[in-house]
């Protein structure tokens, strides 16, 4: 064999090697959940929104829905993993109506014409069309008339976003999780990332599937450099594995991604043409659990407390995870709802919180004496 033969098969070697990897690993890692009903949410503008139900597991302290949301480039199984990494199952064994939302373009939702539509999806379409969707699905199904949400990172600021351009009396209370409102102390650590924007003119953004390629290099790595997402002392190679096959999408809207680039280059959280300010929080009067971990490097804890500051709410309580606020350990972006840790430390004060401000449950009726 000539050499440019030999040139030619090792580049396509070098090529095809991470796409077998990333295949093996995507079928090797899957984790299928299933949950107690799967409901459609439709949006205004004709999408179907997946919503998956985890009913009350037993007469626990917890009443009412809570509609839980994922976070950038995520999907249910950012909040529904599995048995063991489940907020939403976790509630439901609390007592709570558990219903997580997977936005447009995520998971299981699709378009009007079933397809994932990533190219027309902007993060002003989550707030303006798929978070009151939710709400309207969840009161209907349940018969009530006011929900609690818990979001995690993207799922907090749309509910941030949502609640500084309209009211609605129907949220009875917010949990965010690791969600920055300040985008100038996000882009002190992330301004490096604004090299990639030229790709988004390409399409959707294959995120997902170039992790999976580079899997053994991640799982060898314990640079925070290469996990900027994770705490990865809190997690092992097969937790870690398991959460870039079936957490992170395979594929991003570019449009949502530009809009992040906009507010790490600005500094600024807006609507997409700079009318809406995102970070007023005008409207959010319902109680407020704003969550932060010491070791973020995405959103630290500088970006999270403006949205304490800011609030109108009567009642807002900050809480920092890790040893620097006198916890047992540090926590990360995404370990501090996808880990054994987070199951056993941070799932109970959030599932604390929502029983403080669960609907008080009906006394029993009575039956009228019968009439002599």
């Amino acid at each position: 064999m000539s050499v440019p033969a030999v040139l030619l098969v090792i580049a396509v070697l070098i090529v095809l090697a991470p796409v077998a990897i990333a295949l093996w690993v995507t079928r090797r890692y899957r984790i299928e959940t299933l949950p107690d009903e799967r409901h459609v949410a439709v949006t205004g503008d004709g999408w179907h929104l997946a919503m998956h139900r985890y009913r009350p597991r037993a007469e626990g302290p917890g009443a009412g829905p809570v509609i839980l949301c994922h976070g950038l480039l995520a999907n249910r199984a950012n909040l529904d993993l599995d048995d063991r990494r489940s907020l939403a199952r976790h509630l439901s064994r609390e007592g709570f109506d558990a219903w997580v939302l997977e936005l447009r373009g995520a998971g299981l939702s699709r378009d009007e014409k079933g397809g994932r539509g990533l190219t027309r999806i902007t993060f002003d379409d989550y707030v303006a069309h798929d978070l009151p969707a939710a709400i309207d699905t969840v009161c209907r199904e349940t018969g009530v008339d006011e929900v609690q949400w818990v979001g995690h990172s993207m799922g907090g600021m749309v509910l941030y976003a949502y609640l500084s351009t309209r009211d609605d009396p129907r949220v009875r209370s917010a949990t965010t999780i690791a969600s920055p409102l300040d985008f100038q102390v996000v882009a002190r650590r992330t301004r490096s990332l604004l090299r990639l924007r030229p790709l988004l003119r390409l399409g959707p953004v294959s995120l997902g599937w170039i992790l999976r390629g580079m899997l053994p290099f991640l799982r060898m790595s314990e640079s925070e450099k290469v996990h900027i997402g994770v705490l990865r002392e809190n997690l092992t190679g097969r937790e870690l594995s398991e959460i870039l096959v079936n957490v992170i999408e395979g594929f991003g809207a570019p449009g949502v991604l530009a809009q992040f680039g906009d507010w790490l280059e600005r500094g600024t959280f807006a609507s997409r043409d700079g009318k809406l300010d995102y970070g007023a929080l005008t409207h959010l009067r319902c109680p407020l659990l704003a969550i932060a971990a010491d070791k973020d490097l995405l959103t630290p804890p500088a970006s999270v407390t403006p949205a304490v500051d800011r609030a109108p709410s009567p009642e807002k309580v900050y809480r920092q995870f890790g040893r620097a606020s006198g916890d047992d350990r540090d926590f990360g972006h995404g370990d501090i709802v996808l880990s054994d840790a987070a199951r056993e430390r941070v799932y109970p004060v959030i599932a604390d919180w929502l029983v403080r401000h669960a609907p008080k449950p009906l006394p029993p009726r009575t039956e009228a004496p019968a009439v002599q």
